[in-house]
């Protein structure tokens, strides 16, 4: 069980106790890293629950207290006191539990112990925990999990980090309110680097106060180099009680494997001689490093811990055990000769590991650059930044490497081989991506120990490496070696293999059988596009990836794989036949043969699919397979509504004939039979796709669609792009679990009918023809795309928009979605076809906006809009979105926090043309946490980039051009204008496709990230006054749209019924004495007064 802060974490103990039975004790373990708020939690709960017991015991830091005066000490103070004047003497021999148990029968009895490290001294102190009986709580502490279990907790509370909110409160009250003017962007980063350890930041709060602004930019380098005492004082403590072995481990993951595989870090660890699994697992429970989706992690103030304890090995870099530093190990390689005189970086035999970045360095190393490096056992040199900017040379060539290296990673390899005298005895992993190998090395090598071994992209390879006594071996990758041709028969005795890829060697023309391979589990050849003959395959393969390969026919035997699971024969254009035998695989869930244009016939699937009735997510994908006559082809496979397809989720049939379209007999011919009564429909579970949950028809010429398509009831994404048909059926709003509807590209459809209530998401990118879509506006989210759809009325989109706003300002008023963490809206349009809308821009890519005094407090979200210019280069290859960046506005280093809105996938849609506008709308989700109100400012920044999916800035094929930001107030659902330049964004959830979604972590809401920026801000030096409309007509006076267009910047109607009011143009900038002076026409902002 997780707890995260002291409050939540005292109700969840008080919640657990009320619940307890009567009759028995209860022992409650608190868990969790040094300096995580145990200490503080139990001091808590003793203050304010002592007086509900009649004995009461709290030994705060036992650990402590027992270095310094001793368990017996200890002993007698603890049975003192429990026993108050009656003391009883009591041998430390002789723990006399049935004394103590008679004593404390009936009596409420309250033990504290903080900071347990040994469960045998706990149970000594208090006489062991057999005595214990029902209304008796005992509450421990450790950092140590398994110290906890043998003291016999009951229930075991792990004590989590603080959130970023709380870590900036916490972080900020111990560096003073003063001091963090100024320095938030030194805040924020050292919120970041404590990793929420309230320790961490109460240190690194107070560690800002002694700093001047000149070198706060180096403050957290000099922080990581030398943790401060209290930090390394509070890590030593769990890290000095570990074994030799333990500690090992933890340096290696603390100075190279934090963030990688575990499963591959135990293999290299183990190939060093150590127990890694035991040890991981040890220093889990010792809470000093963790495991998040099977990857390694740390706190930072650990890792950096972990480092400097190797750094204080020796004065020397050369002379330490292990090196990351990129300056130190460029120094250390390049004065490791023979000749060398410098003995700072000269390179010893105490060296066990080199990880180089080598990213923007130029260099060359000697052939002796290793020679002395006896003991060295990990070894990488990469480049994460760019394979092409690893410019480490050697070009006197090598003349050795260590015979005890473990791992050899060495990206960009400049040799055309290993050196000669190399021993690969030892080693566990060769990873040498982009090498200049031809070979790996000469004749046959001892490989015992050797695990894995990646090759890829090395495109001078011409031999398939002979590893033949790499009995071991289990993952082999040698994708992109485009010079290798032949794999010769040593493979064949790698039984313990189960990865194999030769995925894209484009010559690879002969590949023998992987029969023997008894573990191997998958197999890449996609891309081979000269591997004409396949033979038989490994039984216990569950991945098979033929996509572009050159096969005419599968072997026959390939209806043996009983687990096999999936098979991708994608674009196999010479494939013909596929074997009778393919029908038999019962765990078949992906089977893909799009674009195997000369297939002619599919087996009967009759089969497939249906063996496992609790398997819902199969798929079969026949795309752009123009051979194929679909009506045959799905008489033949059987899904004319027979029961064998109950659990078919994904069913996709594109392209299925070249030329000709695909009619509305056909598709009806394919639906079942079904009846136009739900109830009637949903009786005969024998209409097999009542499961269909994916159902996608593009590109499959259609130009008509029946209504009865509608009692595919269970249908949550449909496709229908690229097809030809005008309409879709009114009876599409029956769909009554569609999730995703997707259009593109349907050049002839002119309008859309009312759309089912439960659609969240609709991408109509490229409807030429389109004109009117609805718009009613019930539910929410809904996100729209229109992009390229250049004949949309505008009078539609302005009434869609302002009914749009409308929801989202009802929403504010009334019913606040709590679990709903989306936006409410979004939508993207031509800009040509937005003009008309209520939506006000301004030129430039930021907006400023302003916060009336206490607006925070009310303030529910926000509204953006962005007007995006696509030039003609722009091509969607790399996938679109907006980077959104707060910040405030006055002080250059003020705190800045970004957000990423991914719009499209890469190559959906491939092209955009013109300018486009970008409308998102939020409302607030829940309360914000702790916000401290009285750190107000006047205006906040936004600022936005368009950037691709990896977040790089697009700035050459496109730019925002205008922008505006609305604020949303909570108590009356108004929209207020107060935008000063321009802005663009829009939410992974919005306009994108239900496949491209961003990460959790990326979808914060603003409000959020609002309330984050303000908390930098100086305390509100004065009171904006503004005036109360009071008269319906002198509000109609002043609304500056409504005289000029008849409509108010808030929505598509004037309705003159809201308090707030915010015009269009950009404001004065009013001097000081003018500021507090009420201010009326085109520059006034017109309030009713804030309620406090």
């Amino acid at each position: 069980m997780k707890l995260r802060g002291t409050r939540l974490s005292l109700e969840s103990i008080l919640s657990l106790l009320n619940r307890s039975q009567p009759s028995s004790p209860q022992i409650v373990g608190l868990w969790g890293m040094a300096g995580i708020g145990k200490t503080t939690i139990t001091r808590d709960f003793f203050r304010t629950q002592a007086e509900r017991y009649d004995v009461c015991y709290f030994l705060p830091d036992f650990h402590l207290m027992c270095q310094t005066k001793g368990l017996s000490y200890l002993r007698d103070d603890f049975f003192s006191k429990i026993f108050g004047a009656e003391k009883v003497f009591v041998d430390a021999c002789d723990t006399k539990p049935s004394v103590t148990r008679d004593r404390f029968l009936g009596k409420k009895v309250l033990i504290v112990l903080d900071g347990v490290s040994s469960a045998k001294d706990a149970e000594v102190l208090v006489g062991g925990f057999g005595w214990f009986s029902g209304g008796h709580t005992i509450i421990l502490t450790s950092r140590n999990r398994q110290v906890l279990v043998q003291c016999n907790a009951k229930v075991i509370y792990e004590i989590e980090k603080l959130p970023k909110l709380e870590s900036l409160h916490l972080c900020c009250k111990f560096a003073s309110k003063e001091n963090c003017k100024g320095r938030m962007s030194l805040t924020s980063e050292l919120v970041d680097y404590a990793s929420g350890n309230p320790l961490a930041l109460r240190v690194l709060g107070l560690s800002i106060q002694n700093q001047s602004m000149k070198d706060q930019k180096q403050h957290l380098r000099r922080l990581r180099q030398h943790p401060p005492v209290k930090i390394l004082d509070a890590f030593k403590i769990s890290f000095t009680g570990r074994d030799d072995d333990e500690k090992s481990i933890f340096l290696d993951l603390a100075c190279f494997f934090r963030g990688e595989d575990r499963d591959r870090v135990v293999k290299i660890l183990d190939g060093c001689g150590f127990s890694t699994d035991l040890g991981i697992y040890g220093l889990i429970d010792e809470s000093l490093i963790s495991l998040l989706d099977n990857k390694i992690e740390m706190p930072n103030i650990f890792q950096d811990a972990g480092r400097f304890v190797v750094c204080q090995e020796h004065e020397e870099p050369g002379n330490r055990s292990r090196l990351w530093d990129s300056s130190h190990i460029a120094g250390v390689l390049k004065n490791n000769t023979k000749k060398t005189v410098c003995h700072f970086f000269h390179g010893t035999e105490a060296v066990e590991g080199i990880f180089l970045d080598a990213s923007g360095l130029t260099f060359d190393l000697s052939s002796t650059a290793f020679e002395r490096m006896y003991r060295l056992r990990l070894l990488k040199i990469h480049c994460p930044t760019s394979v092409n900017h690893c410019k480490v040379c050697l070009p006197e060539g090598l003349h050795s490497l260590p015979d005890e290296l473990r791992l050899l990673h060495w990206e960009k390899y400049p040799l055309g081989s290993l050196p000669r005298n190399f021993n690969p005895k030892n080693l566990v992993e060769l990873n040498m991506p982009y090498s200049n190998l031809t070979k790996v090395w000469k004749g046959t090598k001892n490989l015992e120990k050797l695990k894995r071994i990646i090759l890829s992209h090395s495109q001078q390879l011409t031999k398939f490496p002979r590893l033949s006594k790499a009995m071991n071996l289990e993952h082999i990758d040698l994708e992109g070696c485009t010079s290798l041709v032949k794999v010769n028969s040593s493979i064949l005795h790698h039984h313990k293999l189960t990865f194999l890829s030769l995925r894209n060697c484009s010559r690879l023309r002969v590949m023998p059988t992987t029969v023997h391979l008894k573990s191997l589990e998958v197999l890449n050849l996609s891309g081979c596009s000269e591997l004409e003959n396949l033979q038989d395959f490994s039984l216990n393969l569950k991945e098979i990836y033929l996509a572009g390969a050159a096969i005419r026919e599968l072997p026959s035997s390939i209806g043996d794989l009983t687990r096999l699971v999936t098979l991708d024969l994608e674009n196999c254009e010479s494939l013909q036949h596929l074997p009778p035998g393919i029908s038999n695989l019962k765990a078949m869930m992906t089977l893909k043969l799009s674009g195997c244009s000369n297939l002619k016939s599919l087996p009967v699937l009759d089969a497939l699919f249906l063996q496992d009735s609790q398997r819902s997510n199969t798929r079969i994908t026949m795309e752009e397979s123009v051979s194929i006559n679909l009506h045959s082809a799905i008489q033949e496979s059987r899904l004319d509504g027979s029961e064998t397809l109950l659990n078919l989720d994904n069913l996709q049939l594109r392209s299925d004939i070249r030329g000709s379209c695909f009619s509305r007999e056909a598709l009806e011919e394919f639906l079942p039979a079904f009846e136009c009564q739900t109830t009637e429909y949903h009786k005969k579970a024998g209409h097999g796709l009542y499961a269909l949950v994916s159902l996608f028809l593009c590109n499959a010429y259609l130009v008509d669609i029946p209504e009865d398509i509608c009692w595919l009831a269970s249908v949550m994404r449909l496709d229908l792009g690229g097809n030809s048909f005008s309409q879709i059926p009114k009876s599409i709003k029956e769909f009554r679990k569609l999730h995703s509807l997707r259009l593109r590209h349907c050049k002839n459809l002119k309008s859309l009918p009312e759309l089912p209530r439960s659609l969240v998401t609709l991408n109509a990118h490229g409807c030429l023809s389109l004109k009117s879509f609805p718009t009613s506006f019930e539910q929410f989210p809904r996100h729209f795309t229109f992009s390229n759809c250049f004949n949309l009325s505008p009078k539609v989109v302005r009434k869609y928009i302002g009914k749009a706003l409308d929801s989202v300002k009802g929403m504010a008023k009334g019913i606040l979605q709590e679990h709903i963490n989306a936006p409410a809206f979004s939508i993207c349009i031509p800009a040509s076809a937005g003009h008309q809308s209520s939506v006000n821009f301004q030129a430039g890519s930021s907006v400023m906006i302003q916060l009336a005094p206490g607006m925070l407090k009310t303030l529910s979200g926000f509204v953006l809009s962005v007007v995006v210019e696509f030039w003609n280069n722009y091509s969607n290859t790399a996938g679109f979105g907006i980077k959104c960046i707060c910040r405030k506005s006055r002080i250059d280093l003020s705190p800045r926090l970004e957000r990423i809105f991914h719009c499209w996938a890469p190559k959906e849609p491939t092209t955009v043309q013109r300018d486009h506008m970008f409308v998102f709308g939020s409302v607030k989700m829940h309360h914000a946490e702790a916000v401290n109100h009285d750190f107000l400012s006047d205006s906040v920044t936004f600022e936005f980039h368009p950037v691709n999916s990896e977040n790089q800035l697009l700035g050459d094929s496109c730019t925002v051009k205008r922008c505006g930001v609305y604020l949303i107030t909570e108590a009356t659902g108004n929209t207020t204008l107060s935008a000063k330049r321009p802005s663009s964004s829009m939410d992974s959830g919005g306009l994108s496709s239900m496949e491209h979604v961003a990460p959790p972590y990326k979808r914060c809401r603003l409000k959020g990230v609002i309330e984050i920026v303000i908390l930098s801000l100086r305390k509100r030096k004065r009171e904006m006054s503004v005036p109360t409309v009071k008269s319906f007509s002198k509000v109609k006076s002043l609304c500056r749209s409504y005289v000029r267009t008849g409509n108010c910047a808030v929505g598509p109607s004037c309705s003159f019924d809201h308090p707030t009011w915010v015009f269009t143009e950009k404001p004065k900038r009013l001097s000081a004495s003018k500021s507090n002076q009420a201010t009326s026409g085109k520059d006034a902002i017109d309030t009713e007064q804030e309620e406090e």
